[in-house]
């Protein structure tokens, strides 16, 4: 919003003259006589006066010739009194000219500057334009060298050769090894413990991508295992509802759960694949006895590479801008939103469809990397935010 200045070409309008004015004057308001005529006038009035004042002192004046030059005396009296009005009158208009032309100077001068201040604006805010067209040409730039590193990690992990420990079957890229039997069942600690003593690197099945999730489906599917429940690497956070991958703490980010699920109240659940249901997950206490599923991650050369790929990837999303919708902050490679007020806090679920309608890809806050954690944590210590004991929504939008 600015300020402004306005203008007219209508003349200003004159004082209306009083009843009494003389003709000079009404001369002078309409323009058809000047000021210097009308001084010239009050000098030959004046001037006529102080003949009729000498005629008055001449002793042998006849007494009716005094008469009449005593009444012409007043009658050019009052002319010059009405010409020295007239003459007042005619200045001060003068005057109000003059400050009214130093007024318009003045308004000019503003206008010009406010003319000038606008170009400017207009000059940067095409600068802006053009640096945020700039901005979006990298960005799209970045977009796809990241499709590239991801598709280039990928043909990677398929020419990568699978040799899985003895029991163990290769699927996709990772060995599994499936325990079906009634006797293999165990609690999610104990069939933890015992994939890693099967085989190094060993632990229940992490299923990071929905590439891996349907794999797994569909070998399960087609090698006639016993039709059972059986527990994976998932476990909850605490008491939560959300869930994360036990070898790395990171939140779990593609999933397949039953309609409803995770359900359940209680700390420290775990998860399970449900064969009656299409081999989609579940969660339980992880203290149930289940059959479970083995895996051993790709070798330490590959993955290695994988690593490599990754750090380009995540070097390109450095340096991609970021856009952040109303309401969220820049955070590393994510966009965040803290509601920490009273009134913000509800259930996990309603948290999480808040999140989603807060804007485009809302979700509650999912850190998978440490660096993430660790952004986060900077971020909610150094910007005030209320120190509570209950939960409180915390929404990120993320930005590859």
């Amino acid at each position: 919003m600015h300020s402004y200045v306005c203008e007219t070409d209508q003349p200003i309008d004159k004082e209306p003259l009083a009843p009494s004015a003389t003709k000079c004057q009404r001369d002078i308001q309409d323009g058809s006589r000047d000021l210097t005529k009308c001084q010239a006038e009050l000098k030959r009035t004046q001037e006529e006066l102080e003949e009729v004042q000498v005629q008055l002192l001449v002793a042998d004046c006849p007494c009716s010739n005094l008469s009449v030059l005593e009444a012409e005396a007043g009658v050019k009296e009052e002319r010059i009194s009405g010409l020295e009005r007239e003459l007042g009158e005619e200045k001060r208009l003068r005057a109000t000219k003059e400050e009214m032309i130093s007024m318009q100077r003045e308004l000019l001068v503003v206008k010009e500057e406010r003319t000038a201040a606008l170009a400017r604006e207009l000059g940067e805010e095409r600068r802006l334009r053009g640096t945020k067209e700039a901005l979006r040409k990298d960005l799209d730039e970045a977009e796809k060298e990241r499709d590239a590193l991801k598709r280039q990690l990928e043909e990677r992990k398929e020419e990568q050769p699978m040799e899985c420990p003895s029991g163990f079957v290769s699927v996709g890229h990772s060995c599994y090894a499936v325990f079906d039997k009634a006797s293999d069942a165990r609690s999610w600690d104990a069939a933890q413990a015992f994939c890693k003593a099967k085989a190094a690197g060993g632990r229940l099945a992490e299923l990071e991508t929905k590439e891996e999730i349907t794999r797994l489906k569909d070998h399960l599917k087609g090698n006639g295992y016993e039709c059972w429940s059986y527990w994976i690497g998932g476990e909850e956070v605490g008491d939560t509802n959300t869930f994360a991958w036990a070898s790395t703490g990171q939140r779990i980010g593609d999933s397949d759960w039953r309609s409803g699920m995770p359900n359940l109240s209680g700390l420290g659940d775990a998860i399970f694949l449900f064969c009656s249901e299409n081999w989609q997950w579940a969660d339980d206490p992880r203290s149930a006895s289940r059959r479970f599923i083995c895996e051993v991650p790709v070798t330490d050369e590959a993955e290695k590479e994988r690593d490599a790929l990754r750090t380009q990837l995540e070097d390109r999303r450095k340096e991609q801008p970021k856009e952040c919708p109303s309401g969220f902050v820049s955070i590393g490679h994510s966009c965040y939103a803290v509601f920490d007020k009273d009134s913000d806090r509800r259930t996990w679920d309603a948290a999480q469809a808040f999140c989603k309608a807060k804007a485009t890809g809302g979700r509650l806050a999912e850190l998978e990397t440490k660096e993430e954690i660790t952004r986060l944590k900077d971020h909610l210590k150094g910007n005030g935010y209320r120190c509570s004991g209950k939960y409180n929504a915390l929404c990120p939008m993320k930005r590859f």
